[in-house]
């Protein structure tokens, strides 16, 4: 019996999609493309973060964390590694797994862990002190291969370096999210009536299986991008002591501008600052519960820096991009040829050829780097200067 033809995704005519909702669907485009162009070109380093994901994923899952929680009180082994993996992305975290004694290092530990996932649950309930020790020990032993790829690469820059083993298979991510459009997914009560574009972003459960990536995407906002700059600094005082006039300051960041100086990469500073603030507000249900009114949200701080979107300019984008990457994924990772992959696309989803095969040449182009006269390039878009090639690093140019 022939399968029937799947419905159109016709655009939501409940309301415009908010801002902060756009916004992550377009940094979530952005990560995917910055991803696979780091995977294709230089896979022997992308191959050896993953193992380094893996190896304490293997970890946590024998201990008996499941990638993807079945129940609210579960915790995630993916977003137990992400927290692990981004403990030593802190010089001062790094410094301990280096000089600390093990207990001093591995109480700083369960702290990172504790304050980094969303979870009622205490951390050493489901990850012992042994489990502990032996991932303090992997990132021990990899922090000279995280200082020579901070050395080699800009990407990392931008994005941390569990973000960058966050591969999302597009072939799934396609009924994911065809199964939250219309309706067959449950959603967050909050966010029962949310735009249908954007309910992928609040699902609590649907039909299909969530493959970890697209969980880890969903909780973690994994793929937003870093902030450099050789001068300008922003701190957290959950990984930094800070002390003002005597009083130790909580759940507070800190914008650290110098005067003596001209600041490096100030727009690029503010807008990273006013990401994190949301970041922060934001809690697991994915809405900034410490807000008591529009004042903030409305405020100019909150539009400052906005960019538009580079991928989702209209809504009907989004379709074309996960069709376009899903394309890529068959041809790349699969060995298809373009007519085979766009074959076996088109027959699932009753797509034109020609309009998937439109859909991964783009896709191509601003992965490859092949820039058109005029264009604005991905690149660009995240790094704010025309110099700046998103891949190895070019020592000879600022990263102004």
């Amino acid at each position: 019996m022939q399968e029937k033809s799947p419905e159109p995704l016709e655009l939501s005519s409940k309301k415009p999609l908010e801002p902060s909702q756009k916004k992550r669907i377009d940094s979530f485009f952005i990560h995917q493309c910055i991803i696979r162009r780091f995977k294709g070109n230089y896979r022997a380093d992308y191959e050896a973060i993953l193992s380094i994901r893996n190896e304490i994923e293997s970890i946590l899952c024998l201990s008996g964390l499941s990638a993807v929680p079945k129940n609210e009180f579960e915790m995630s082994s993916t977003e137990v590694a992400m927290a692990s993996m981004n403990f030593f992305e802190n010089s001062r975290n790094r410094n301990l797994l280096i000089s600390a004694t093990a207990k001093h290092t591995r109480d700083r530990f369960y702290k990172h862990l504790s304050q980094s996932i969303n979870s009622t649950s205490d951390i050493k309930d489901f990850l012992s002190e042994d489990n502990a020790n032996e991932i303090l020990e992997i990132l021990q032993k990899n922090i000279e291969f995280y200082d020579a790829l901070i050395y080699k690469y800009n990407i990392f820059d931008y994005f941390s370096l569990f973000s960058m083993t966050v591969y999302i298979p597009f072939d799934k991510f396609y009924t994911f999210y065809r199964e939250s459009f219309h309706g067959k997914t449950e959603l967050y009560w909050l966010f029962e009536n949310v735009t249908r574009e954007a309910k992928w972003l609040y699902v609590n459960d649907c039909e299909c299986e969530i493959d970890s990536n697209i969980y880890i995407s969903i909780i973690s906002n994994c793929y937003s991008r870093y902030f450099y700059s050789s001068n300008i600094s922003i701190f957290d005082d959950d990984d930094n002591d800070i002390v003002i006039n005597g009083d130790r300051s909580t759940n507070a960041l800190y914008l650290k501008v110098p005067t003596d100086q001209s600041p490096n990469n100030i727009d690029g500073a503010i807008e990273y600052y006013k990401n994190a603030i949301v970041e922060k507000l934001i809690n697991s249900f994915g809405c900034m519960s410490n807000t008591q009114d529009d004042g903030f949200e409305n405020s100019k701080f909150m539009r400052l820096c906005n960019k538009e979107a580079f991928f989702v300019t209209q809504w009907n984008c989004i379709d074309k991009n996960i069709l376009g990457l899903w394309c890529w994924d068959l041809m790349k990772n699969d060995g298809n040829t373009k007519e085979s992959a766009v074959g076996k696309i088109s027959e699932r989803t009753y797509k034109p050829e020609s309009s998937i095969k439109n859909y991964y040449d783009n896709i191509t182009r601003i992965i490859s780097f092949n820039k058109k006269e005029n264009e604005e390039t991905l690149d660009k878009f995240v790094t704010g200067s025309d110099k700046i090639i998103l891949g190895l690093r070019d020592t000879s140019v600022s990263s102004a």
